[in-house]
């Protein structure tokens, strides 16, 4: 019995990972990764086909549309995922990135509200927010989402940077040489320790380097 029981377990953990290799959805998700946005699609509208209700798979689908560049066709598959489900963070968080697309910037950034005001941790929406209210001078806005970012992610470079940039415009130096300085110890090190070469630096690393000097300069070296 106890060797029939083991062939029985077998058999049925074989066909669960034969069911996993066929399930549409997960076949979609893999092609997503690896940016074949094409086959990605085909794979959602199959799942969708079978199962016209899978959320999980119309938003997907709509990912591969706008990385396709396929915009129109993203933004009907958010569009009728909100029309059903309203409170769809992910829907009106990806809506945002169309609307970004589409130089549709007001829009933008009520996306990203109405993404926060459903998810309020929803760390790429506060991120993405602060992106947007810094390029349309929201400064005293910007700095509230980068710190929250922060706050999540002590090191994450585009928040340091970013930050930095708004705290030496409101005459904050310290703090701006502080998140600088932190930045460039992160680039320096590749994020996880490794010391980089300057070739695999992040670009606006040099941008860095000198306004770090001038802020010393600044702060250290004025008589």
């Amino acid at each position: 019995m106890t060797g029939l029981a083991a062939l029985l377990g077998t058999a049925v953990c074989v066909a669960l990972y034969s069911c996993a290799l066929h399930d549409p959805y997960q076949l979609g998700n893999r092609a997503l990764e690896q940016r074949q946005y094409d086959q990605a699609i085909r794979w959602y509208q199959e799942e969708l086909a079978a199962h016209p209700d899978d959320l999980r798979a119309r938003n997907n689908l709509g990912i591969a549309y706008l990385r396709a560049d396929e915009i129109d066709l993203a933004f009907q598959e958010f569009q009728k995922i909100l029309a059903q489900h309203p409170d769809y963070a992910k829907a009106h968080f990806n809506l945002a990135l169309v609307y970004y697309k589409q130089g549709l910037y007001d829009r933008e950034l009520d996306e990203y509200r109405n993404t926060i005001e459903l998810d309020p941790d929803h760390f790429d929406a506060h991120l993405y927010l602060g992106h947007a209210e810094l390029a349309k001078g929201l400064d005293a806005d910007a700095i509230k989402e980068y710190e929250w970012v922060l706050k999540k992610n002590p090191n994450h470079p585009a928040a340091l940077y970013n930050l930095s940039l708004l705290y030496e415009d409101q005459g904050r130096l310290r703090d701006a040489l502080s998140l600088l300085d932190r930045y460039l110890t992160l680039e320096e090190r590749g994020h996880h320790g490794a010391e980089q070469s300057p070739a695999s630096l992040d670009p606006w690393h040099a941008k860095a380097v000198q306004r770090a000097e001038a802020l010393r300069h600044r702060l250290f070296d004025q008589p």
